[in-house]
């Protein structure tokens, strides 16, 4: 292969064009933020330490806002989970990132990202909007948010061992995944309903559990480094 045709390999493969420099984006998960562990570190006080993830396919793309401050904006849009397309500009604080990705296929799914909620002044006060999932929930219901996490494909290439192993053990039970889903969403209640001792307990209860990376641990971690370490 010569150089020519080896940039052009290079140049196909999806990734963020960030000031001048390219930074692309392997098959999994990428997380962007200000945390030194994020694969993508951005220094910018207005960011969260994880502000959003990537969740990088062959052929597609799906960014996940993860509950950050400020929020995550799409082509001047705030959204919490979108499919990424060629030419996409992400902006969060004061950086633009474009996302590049020439092969990939049109997409023929609609967005997933939900519209921005609109909240009072006694949300605002609380603390409460920084907590994007229970926005999400409060707007589009358990169903669709699950759906919008892509809840069943990530658990499924995440923690199908683990799930295998629960459900031979237990085959009258729930899934393992639905039920750890479940306590996420009872902590994310309680927390709304004034209860943040609790809510804080159950998430850490779900830390200890969740002993392989996955969006729902990420969402989980967010959390408790902003509410619950105060």
């Amino acid at each position: 292969m010569d150089e020519a045709t080896r940039t052009q390999a290079i140049h196909t493969k999806p990734a963020f064009l960030v000031d001048g420099s390219r930074h692309e984006l392997p098959i999994g998960l990428y997380r962007v933020g200000r945390d030194p562990q994020s694969h993508l570190v951005l220094s910018d006080t207005s960011l969260s330490r994880l502000h959003f993830v990537v969740d990088v396919s062959p052929h597609q793309a799906q960014l996940i806002d993860v509950g950050s401050s400020n929020g995550t904006f799409v082509n001047r849009k705030k959204v919490r989970s979108i499919w990424l397309k060629n030419g996409d500009r992400i902006r969060i604080g004061d950086h633009s990132l474009l996302f590049s990705a020439p092969l990939f296929p049109a997409s023929r799914l609609e967005n997933s990202g939900i519209a921005e909620a609109t909240t009072g002044p006694d949300l605002k006060s609380s603390g409460n909007i920084g907590i994007v999932s229970m926005l999400a929930l409060m707007v589009a219901g358990a169903s669709l948010f699950l759906q919008l996490l892509n809840r069943e494909q990530f658990m499924q290439r995440q923690e199908a061992p683990f799930r295998w192993k629960h459900r031979k053990a237990k085959p009258a039970t729930q899934s393992f995944a639905k039920t750890l889903d479940e306590q996420w969403l009872e902590a994310l209640k309680d927390f709304k309903d004034g209860d943040e001792e609790k809510a804080c307990a159950s998430v850490r209860d779900l830390l200890k559990t969740l002993t392989k990376e996955s969006l729902l641990k990420l969402k989980a971690q967010s959390f408790y480094e902003r509410k619950c370490r105060l």
